[in-house]
Parts: structure tokens; sequence; C-alpha cells
């Protein structure tokens, strides 16, 4: 496999409020990847979102550093709900 250089994802989490925060019932996000990925998934719906706003590039993913993700996650309220995105490792792309 092609190894891929990456640019960082900062905005990794992120907590939508007012009118649109209260349309989402998980309205704070954690996500790995930012600006696409190369997993190709058939039901990704952040593939569809992003190429929309013309933000997909494949080819040049951005990827949260894990230890600012493990971070945020050992800081979190005690029964705080967020969505996370990316793939479980149990599907696969298909």
């Amino acid at each position: 496999m092609k190894e891929v250089f990456t640019s960082e994802f900062k905005s990794f989490y992120k907590s939508v409020q007012g009118n649109e925060g209260d349309k989402c019932k998980y309205n704070t996000r954690l996500d790995t990847y930012g600006c696409g990925c190369q997993h190709k998934c058939d039901y990704c719906y952040a593939r569809s979102l992003l190429n929309f706003r013309g933000f997909w590039d494949a080819a040049n993913p951005r990827v949260a550093d894990i230890k600012k993700v493990k971070r945020k996650i050992n800081h979190l309220q005690p029964g705080a709900i967020i969505r996370l995105g990316g793939n479980d490792g149990l599907l696969s792309a298909v």
C-alpha cells in the first residue's frame, strides 16, 4: 500500500449550539479524519456532505493527532454523549 503523508486535522472535536444544535440529538462530535479519507466506504455519509461543499479530498486527508484525541476524551465529563465518526474496523470498504 502506498504511504500517504497527511496534514493534521485540528478541529476533530466540535459542539454545535443554538438552533442547529437543537436539531441534533448528538450535537457534539469527534472525528479522527477531516476533508476525506482513502477508505471509499459505500455507506459513508461524510463523503457526500464534504464533496457537496467542495471539501472532500481523499488524496490529501487530514488526520487528528491521536494523543490530542486521547487527551480530549480523558477530559470529558462523565456521561458526556458524543457522536463518533470513522470506521469501527468491523465494516469494510465495500
